[in-house]
Parts: structure tokens; C-alpha cells; sequence
């Protein structure tokens, strides 16, 4: 990299490097002193990135997996960043808002921190993380993380609605079972103009009877896609399916992807079930698949 010429627009790296090394700094030093890289992923299995990183000004697109990242109060920003990836990233909740709200131009972002690093005490609210994705288009993010920054509260929608945000997908997991509909109604009432859903749960999205009440004037004038992905066996209940094809008036299609290898006439018995569902959208296409390998590369829409 030292003897190359030219300007280094995009630079990719894996490998396992946990804590510090001395090798992967000198590159990332490298980088900052061209100024010149736009795209930038770093996969490191626990590698504490090096300050200068908040260098790379020109960044466009970020993709961090399995590293720690400490954001210091001096971060200027990355003016022009646009797509964000995060997966197993260690960071505190404060250095994350400070981050999200130095970058404001993201639209696409995906968000699946290190739990654990993100219960910290801190007093930060779900409103305060919301509120530093202004124009946000695209968001991937798992409900888990919703919970921390709820702090057993999570309000019915956000007092400014993310009108821009056109796709959704929402990653479950069994530390939520408490919270998993309130986060889900939250994150769809505050986001009027969303066209595409997708969901991927581990376990049932059941609703109490009070529940099916409260939530009755949920709205979704715009949604015409859901896609949910399952990675249960068990025969599961979909309530809150039900609630948002009822809420749904320009919907039309439902794709339910199952890890699972089911028969053929098992795939048509699942579709059989959905189909009886009400539905207020005159025309929807109901597809089941199953033995589906989920795809695992970032801001995927399709």
C-alpha cells in the first residue's frame, strides 16, 4: 500500500486481530494520510480501531463487523457518509449518538452493536437515537437494542415521524419477549411512509386481546411488501401479521421465508392460513418458501 501511487477510493480487510495490532494501525494511518478512501470495511474479530479513522473525512460507506470503537467528544464528523453497517461493534450508547449525530447524511444503516457494551448507565432514550437519523431511507435493527435505549419505556411513536424511511427490517430476539410488540408498533407508527417490512423473529408475534384494541388505529397507507424470515419449528402464531394486513390498503405481497424444509403441501397449507386472514388491500400474492439460507449481507433489499 506504501509503494502505490495513486488514490485508494475503496480498501476491504478481514481477519482476526483481537485487541490491538500494530499492522492493521500503520494501514488505517495510511489511509487517513491520503484522505482519498470512500468505502471502507474492517471485519477484525475484536480490533480496537485507532483514532485515526475519524480521519477519513471522504467516507461514503462504512462497514464495521466484530470491532470496538471509541468515539471520542473531538469527533468532527463524517460529512458525506451515507451507509452505515454495524454488527457486533463494541460501543458505548453515548459514543453511538455521538457518532449517528456527527454523520448527517445517513439514509441506509444497519444497527446490531455489541449488547452488551450498550448497557451502560446512561440516561439516553430511544428518542435521542431516532433523532440523530433525520433523513434516514433504509434501517436494519434489532429489537434488543431498542430495549436499552427504551429503558422499559417505549413510547407510542416518535414526536417527529421518520417520513423518509421507506425500508424497515426488524431483527428479533428471545431477550425481548417483553417489549417485542411495543418496539415493533413503535417503530411502524413512527414511520408513516414505509413501503417495505421485513421481519425476521424467532418466536410467535402473539396479541392479547387488550393489545389487538389499542393497537387498531395503526395505519400503513404506503406498505405494499412484507417479507418475514423464521427460525422457529414450532407451529407459530402471526396476530400481528393479521393486525397489518388489515391496516395495509395498498399491499401486495407477503413473502414468508422458513429456515426449515417443509413439504410442498405443507408450504401450501402455511399459505392456505394467511390467506384467511382479513385483508383491506383488494390484491395480494401470498409466497411461502422454505430451507431458505437467510442472506447476511448488509442493506440487502431484496
Amino acid at each position: 500500500m506504501s509503494l502505490h501511487q495513486g488514490a485508494i477510493h475503496e480498501f476491504s480487510l478481514s481477519m482476526y486481530a483481537h485487541g490491538s495490532c500494530v499492522e492493521i494501525d500503520h494501514i488505517i494511518d495510511h489511509l487517513s494520510r491520503l484522505n482519498t478512501v470512500k468505502k471502507l470495511t474492517l471485519d477484525t474479530s475484536g480490533y480496537w480501531i485507532p483514532e485515526s479513522l475519524f480521519s477519513l473525512h471522504k467516507l461514503t460507506d462504512l462497514y464495521l463487523h466484530h470491532c470496538r470503537l471509541d468515539v471520542q467528544p473531538t469527533f468532527s464528523g463524517f460529512g458525506s457518509l451515507t451507509n452505515l453497517y454495524m454488527e457486533n461493534v463494541i460501543i458505548t450508547k453515548k459514543m453511538l449518538l455521538l457518532f449517528l449525530s456527527s454523520c448527517p447524511l445517513l439514509k441506509t444503516v444497519t444497527l446490531n452493536p455489541d449488547l452488551g457494551s450498550l448497557a451502560d448507565i446512561d440516561d439516553s432514550t430511544v428518542i435521542e437515537l431516532f433523532e440523530c437519523l433525520p433523513v434516514i431511507e433504509n434501517l436494519s435493527i434489532r429489537l434488543s437494542m431498542l430495549k436499552y435505549f427504551a429503558q422499559g419505556k417505549v413510547p407510542n411513536k416518535l414526536p417527529a415521524a421518520l417520513v423518509h424511511l421507506k425500508y424497515l427490517c426488524i431483527r428479533d430476539a428471545p431477550s425481548v419477549y417483553k417489549y417485542r410488540i411495543p418496539c415493533l408498533v413503535f417503530l411502524i407508527r413512527s414511520s408513516p411512509n414505509l413501503e417495505k417490512l421485513k421481519l425476521k423473529i424467532f418466536y410467535d408475534l402473539r396479541l392479547g386481546t387488550s393489545e389487538k384494541y389499542y393497537y387498531s388505529n395503526m395505519r400503513l397507507e404506503h406498505l405494499n411488501e412484507i417479507e418475514i424470515e423464521f427460525w422457529t419449528k414450532r407451529k407459530f402464531k402471526l396476530d400481528f401479521l393479521k393486525l397489518i394486513l388489515a391496516k395495509s390498503p395498498v399491499l401486495k405481497k407477503v413473502k414468508i421465508l422458513l429456515r426449515n424444509k417443509v413439504s410442498m403441501d405443507e408450504e401450501l397449507q402455511i399459505s392456505r392460513i394467511f390467506l384467511r386472514y382479513p385483508c383491506v388491500s383488494p390484491v395480494v400474492e401470498i409466497i411461502v418458501e422454505s430451507g431458505v439460507k437467510f442472506d447476511r449481507k448488509p442493506f440487502n433489499r431484496s
